[in-house]
């Protein structure tokens, strides 16, 4: 069963601004890989800084990241799951790994599964 990739790094306190940067970069780098961005989306839940990137490949294909300062509550099953969920405890750390993640997506290096059907979540 395909699940969704996980990048969590660095150590400290991220504040909502450095959230907003990271998914801006990586929307960048994903733009600079070939991806087409449809939109950076801010999270639903209140005081929440995540950001959802959705991204669509050389073929169509929907692509959803999770960029954030703090691990997915294990009560929003009813949420997309993410094909990558990364998370900078710090506001850098990982951003080379997410990167390096779209590139191997962009290359096929990655399974694709549909991210608007539940997914069991590893814990």
């Amino acid at each position: 069963m395909t699940r969704s990739a996980r990048i969590h790094a660095g150590a400290g306190e991220c504040r909502e601004a450095l959230v907003a940067g990271l998914a801006v970069r990586l929307r960048d780098a994903a733009k600079a890989l070939g991806f087409r961005v449809s939109h950076i989306l801010c999270s639903r839940s209140p005081g929440s800084p995540s950001r959802y990137i959705k991204l669509h490949d050389a073929h169509g294909r929907l692509w959803f990241v999770r960029v954030s300062n703090h691990r997915r509550p294990w009560n929003n099953c009813d949420r997309q799951d993410p094909h990558l969920d990364f998370v900078s405890f710090d506001g850098t750390s990982g951003f080379d790994q997410a990167v390096d993640w779209l590139a191997r997506v962009w290359t096929g290096g990655v399974d694709w599964f549909d991210p608007r059907r539940g997914r069991p979540r590893r814990r």
